[in-house]
């Protein structure tokens, strides 16, 4: 049996002191670490590393700004991007998050809601394609089905005839692409997502109930669960949204 004895050591520049040793006891074979730590601990700041804080906490912070090196497409020019502070980035990924979850700051989120919200977002969207379809003089006979390219940043047509000028139609407006498959993903996540809440209650219920073996099972079909994929057959019927695993 090996004793150690670790020290905590002072921190002189934050004006940091107190605190006693920390024993620690460590076998020579066996990966087996059992900490004692003092039931009683005094933590100190100096004035000086604590006037050091205010005065950060006080300074005004300006957004930097950062050259970008020209392209080639534009040898003359340099654009500038502005780096963002601490606050704005906050404030950025709130908005991210609103618009993503739709709950709004302080509000839980509500895996109903979303899931209504992602289902929208898909129909309209995929409006978007059929009516480009339907500008471009595109059939919808035979049906054809869409997925998101997981691997790229657009999406891919199941077998069909005309597979590469559908493929190429959607693909030639880059926002319609991109905002087709974000929203397939995003139906996606919020199809597993109800999966996960549905698989939850069900063990909630049956571990309540006593039924152990039950819930055990419920939790690792969970566990094992293949990603949702979500699909859409274009039909001249109609759009129908399909979902499997994958």
């Amino acid at each position: 049996m090996t004793n150690l004895i670790v020290q905590r050591q002072e921190f002189n520049l934050l004006g940091f002191t107190g605190g006693q040793p920390h024993a620690a006891r460590v076998k020579d074979t066996v990966i087996d670490l059992k900490a004692q730590s003092p039931s009683v601990s005094s933590v100190k700041i100096s004035p000086e590393a604590q006037a050091l804080y205010e005065k950060a906490r006080a300074a005004e912070v300006t957004p930097q700004r950062t050259a970008i090196a020209p392209t080639t497409a534009e040898p003359d020019s340099i654009s500038v991007q502005a780096e963002l502070s601490f606050d704005q980035f906050v404030e950025r990924f709130m908005s991210m998050s609103r618009d993503y979850w739709g709950n709004e700051p302080g509000e839980p989120i509500v895996i109903s809601k979303f899931a209504e919200k992602a289902k929208n977002e898909l129909q309209d969207v995929s409006a978007r394609v059929r009516s480009k379809l339907a500008n471009a003089g595109i059939a919808l006979t035979p049906p054809f089905e869409l997925a998101p390219d997981r691997a790229g940043t657009g999406v891919k047509v199941g077998p069909h005839p005309l597979r590469e000028k559908i493929e190429a139609l959607i693909h030639e407006d880059p926002g319609l692409a991109n905002d087709y498959r974000e929203a397939m993903l995003k139906h996606a996540h919020a199809t597993e997502l109800q999966r996960t809440e549905k698989a939850h209650l069900a063990y909630a219920s049956a571990y309540d109930s006593g039924r152990v073996d039950e819930a055990l099972r419920i939790i690792k079909t969970l566990a094992s669960a293949a990603p949702v994929e979500v699909t859409q057959r274009f039909a001249d019927s109609g759009i129908e949204t399909l979902s499997r695993s994958i």
